[in-house]
């Protein structure tokens, strides 16, 4: 299973094992290997705030996940989340949104080595130390071209010392500051919908 936020909104890649039928918020429909019936979706996401999802099925996740994918140009990104001693999280403030520290990969680094230096960048934090892989997530956007552009961000747990972040101006990021996980969940806004579902995603891992 594949989640892609377009728009905020999610769009799921299943397989028939898991079908079940929609209602007018959450559309589902089968995949008949006709790419262009993809870029349909697309663009109703794209276009609209009203749904809550679309989930496409398919007997090949395979083959539906490499032509949704083809639609896109895809980068790949990198980044953490860091806690400190007092178990706070290390947030940003960028482009109007709260987000987590990221970036994309360069040429011949590793995902895990990018990981560390775009947190080291864009909060200007040191001895950060990059623990487990939490989880990926996706989401398109488009950029100043108009080129349609999916990201894959790989998440990893991370630590370091309480110490007070400079924003990198050159990433638009205006704030750094260290939160603890459920407040900045419950009451910071806006948050991206791939965010909060990373911080959930860990977060439910460390219940068990």
């Amino acid at each position: 299973m594949y989640k892609i936020y377009i728009n905020d909104i999610p769009l799921f890649l299943r397989g028939f094992e898991h079908y079940h039928s929609g209602d007018a918020k959450n559309l589902t429909a089968v995949y008949m290997n006709k790419p262009v019936t993809l870029l349909q979706y697309v663009d109703t996401l794209e276009k609209t705030n009203t749904l809550e999802s679309i989930t496409i099925f398919s007997k090949d996740v395979q083959r539906l996940k490499n032509d949704f994918f083809d639609l896109y140009k895809i980068v790949e990104a990198a980044g953490g989340l860091v806690f400190n001693e007092k178990d706070e999280l290390l947030v940003i403030f960028r482009r109007g949104h709260w987000d987590l520290p990221k970036g994309k990969i360069d040429f011949g680094e590793t995902k895990e080595e990018a990981s560390v230096r775009e947190v080291m960048e864009e909060t200007s934090l040191v001895d950060v130390k990059r623990n487990h892989f939490i989880g990926e997530t996706y989401h398109t956007f488009q950029n100043r071209h108009g080129k349609r552009i999916l990201k894959k961000s790989y998440w990893y747990e991370m630590e370091a010392s309480h110490q007070k972040g400079k924003p990198q101006k050159e990433e638009d990021i205006e704030i750094v500051e260290w939160e603890k996980p459920h407040s900045f969940l419950h009451n910071f806004s806006p948050i991206y919908p791939n965010i909060k579902e990373i911080i959930h995603q860990y977060l439910n891992s460390k219940e068990k």
